[in-house]
């Protein structure tokens, strides 16, 4: 953007009574002839508190959405409204990794297969949501594991997720998190490229076995 002369001609001479806003995650990268015309603001994240009253004031959403997802959206207030609407899916997806991961862990072949069957019934968009979801809980519980005395500086989880993974966390560690995460990472590319969601689902299941269950 803003590679020809023409918009650096309006930015520099606007029509009357025009003003610009420009928004920039990335303002390394905005030209200099850009940022020399502009006067720049910084925005920082939402204080915890102020986030918190904010989506406080917002009328049905329960006490305890306010308060995970208020933690989880990092000072974003849009972003903690997306998580709060989309609850009911992100608490589907908490209940489908637990029950996974414990299914795994118990090498329990035929709970696996009746896991597989369910979980295929959604379709392949949730099921790569799930496998999104999960790769994030991959992630969490590692830094649990690594950092136990930093848990509110690196952990991004809710109350639920967290209590799950104090004791599920110490099966993630330096060893396993990479294949862990490429193995969901091919999965997710395997769904997305029309594969057979079961067979994904299955042989991903049985490899993931004795990664977390040595």
């Amino acid at each position: 953007l803003f590679r020809s002369n023409k918009p650096l001609k309006i930015i520099e001479e606007p029509p009357p009574k025009t003003r610009f806003l420009l928004v920039s995650k990335e303002p390394a990268k905005i030209l200099p002839t850009i940022l020399s015309r502009i006067q720049m603001i910084r925005l920082t994240p939402i204080e915890p508190l102020t986030l918190i009253e904010s989506l406080r004031r917002e009328a049905g959403i329960p006490e305890k959405d306010v308060q995970n997802y208020s933690r989880l959206a990092q000072g974003s207030y849009s972003r903690a409204k997306e998580m709060i609407e989309s609850a009911e899916e992100w608490d589907t997806n908490f209940e489908k990794f637990k029950n996974w991961m414990r299914l795994c862990y118990s090498r329990n072949i035929n709970g696996i297969i009746e896991w597989v069957e369910s979980v295929s019934r959604d379709g392949r968009e949730k099921n790569k949501s799930f496998l999104t979801y999960s790769l994030r809980m991959i992630r969490e519980n590692f830094l649990l594991n690594v950092f136990p005395d930093k848990q509110s500086e690196f952990l991004r989880m809710t109350e639920e997720e967290n209590t799950f993974s104090e004791k599920f966390s110490v099966f993630i560690e330096e060893e396993n998190i990479a294949s862990l995460s490429q193995l969901i990472n091919d999965a997710i590319i395997d769904i997305s490229l029309n594969a057979y969601t079961k067979t994904v689902m299955l042989d991903l299941s049985l490899k993931i076995i004795p990664q977390i269950r040595k």
